[in-house]
């Protein structure tokens, strides 16, 4: 198990937690105006290796070689800027921070994330962490990983077996794109094809 610290001074800014893999689902988005449950189960994080919220770059202001250096093969809207590697927990397993007013977005029932890091430590005030939990989103709280430490707590936990679905297996039409954009086969004609059929919202049967 682990806690993190703040990286400018030190104070602990997590319960003790067990690392699992990032939830398949973790970025997908649902309607508008259903409020999601919390993404992570209590007691663990998880790193997410891509980059995840602002500030943001258009398409067209990022070189094809640098979007490829970042496992993007094709066009997509945006690619957000900000730091890769966030630790992401349960909104209830934060400790010692306090939420940034000026950072709270411009989302219509919570906190979106858009404009960065919006909670701070509360020894130092540096922003270290994210908090998401704006309708439509998984609540969740993703922490800095250039602002703050993962330090081993000698603590053993048997993690429990991931909850079955309740309904036949549909793709997410979000978390398919993201996945496909960073296959090197997209070039390829039919790969293509079916992006920018997914682009057009001519895919529906998929998803």
């Amino acid at each position: 198990m682990f806690v993190f610290v703040c990286a400018g001074c030190g104070a602990e800014l997590t319960a003790p937690l067990s690392q699992v893999s990032l939830p398949v689902h973790a970025r997908q988005k649902y309607g508008n105006g259903a409020q999601l449950p919390v993404l992570m189960q209590s007691g663990t994080f998880a790193v997410d290796p891509d980059p995840w919220g602002g500030p943001w770059r258009m398409w067209d202001e990022i070189d094809p070689g640098e979007a490829e250096a970042r496992g993007i093969y094709a066009p997509v809207y945006t690619l957000s800027d900000s730091t890769p590697g966030a630790s992401v927990i349960a909104p209830g397993d934060i400790r010692g921070t306090r939420l940034i007013p000026e950072k709270r977005g411009g989302a219509c029932c919570g906190l979106d994330g858009a404009d960065g890091p919006n909670m701070a430590c509360e020894a130092c005030d540096l922003p270290v962490a994210t908090r998401v939990d704006d309708c439509s989103l998984w609540q969740a709280v993703r922490l800095s990983s250039d602002a703050v430490h993962r330090i081993p707590q000698d603590v053993l936990r048997d993690d429990p077996l991931p909850l079955l679905p309740n309904y036949l297996f549909r793709a997410d039409r979000g978390t398919f794109q993201h996945t496909l954009v960073r296959l090197p086969a997209v070039r390829s004609p039919w790969l293509r094809t079916m992006l920018e059929n997914l682009t057009h919202g001519t895919s529906a049967d998929l998803f």
